[in-house]
């Protein structure tokens, strides 16, 4: 069953799982392999931009790794991450 928000649909994904509760069970997109890092950038701006705008605020742990640097990269690339405010980012590992 492919069920996409459309708030949130990847262009590029393979097909997504709607959790019943997105509180306890998140959605699980599976990616193609040379594009996944885009998709999940645009993915976490998304939720990051609609709590800030809830909350006034976004609070987010980055982690360390070669998977995570990919990620990072290309979520630095997005336009919208220069202009992010009151996102504060917390580094841990394990």
């Amino acid at each position: 069953m492919m069920m996409y928000p459309s708030n949130r649909r990847p262009t590029n994904a393979d097909f997504c799982l709607a959790p019943a509760n997105p509180m306890m069970d998140p959605q699980i997109y599976h990616l193609a392999l040379t594009t996944w890092p885009s998709t999940a950038a645009t993915l976490i701006m998304a939720s990051v931009l609609q709590t800030c705008e809830a909350l006034e605020s976004c609070s987010i742990m980055l982690t360390g790794g070669r998977s995570a640097a990919l990620l990072y990269e290309a979520w630095a690339e997005l336009p919208e991450f220069s202009q992010l405010r009151n996102v504060y980012f917390y580094f841990g590992d394990e």
